[in-house]
């Protein structure tokens, strides 16, 4: 796997449904080949072009899914685990890391720190603590924009739930006692 910084991301951003099969795609996967064969010291052309060593590639933008907001739990974990239900969520919002959030590292850490944690303490709830003094959404300030406030919102655990029960109450802004905003 080759990985980009986010400013290269944003200058080839595209619509990731639109991308395979076009120019766009071929210029970046070239672009990309390029870098890695220049960062290893091997001749140019020796991956990518028509008699380059990769046979396949599949691009992946990861513009497409950057968040405006993070989740900060109250116990600082970067996954969120129900022991109750065994299920668990990983993604590049879950990061007790302000800097880190929105990342492919901020990724990969949730999927690795989830693992371990049902490898070894899957009785026990993770990030998943609600309420005033739960955890909190908070924007993410990332190259691709932010969410253009500072407030913070928790979710209420006594709002109801279920289709058909609506969602008033849901969410609830504070002001950020956590040094946070």
């Amino acid at each position: 796997a080759a990985l980009s910084f986010p400013a290269f991301g944003k200058q080839h951003k595209a619509p990731q449904e639109f991308l395979e099969g076009t120019a766009k795609e071929a210029e970046v996967v070239d672009l990309m080949l390029a870098a890695v064969e220049k960062a290893v010291a091997l001749p140019a052309g020796t991956l990518g072009g028509a008699t380059g060593a990769v046979r396949h590639t599949k691009l992946q933008l990861w513009g497409a899914a950057l968040p405006i907001s993070r989740w900060a739990s109250s116990d600082a974990v970067d996954f969120v685990w129900s022991a109750a239900h065994r299920i668990g969520i990983a993604g590049d919002w879950l990061s007790s890391v302000p800097e880190r959030a929105s990342t492919i590292e901020a990724a990969w850490i949730s999927g690795v720190r989830l693992a371990d944690h049902i490898a070894g303490h899957s009785s026990d709830d993770a990030g998943l603590q609600l309420g005033e003094s739960g955890g909190v959404f908070v924007p993410v300030n990332a190259d691709f924009g932010s969410s253009g406030s500072e407030a913070v919102a928790w979710v209420d655990p006594e709002s109801p739930k279920g289709k058909g029960k609506g969602r008033k109450g849901k969410w609830k802004g504070r002001s950020n006692s956590r040094g946070r905003g």
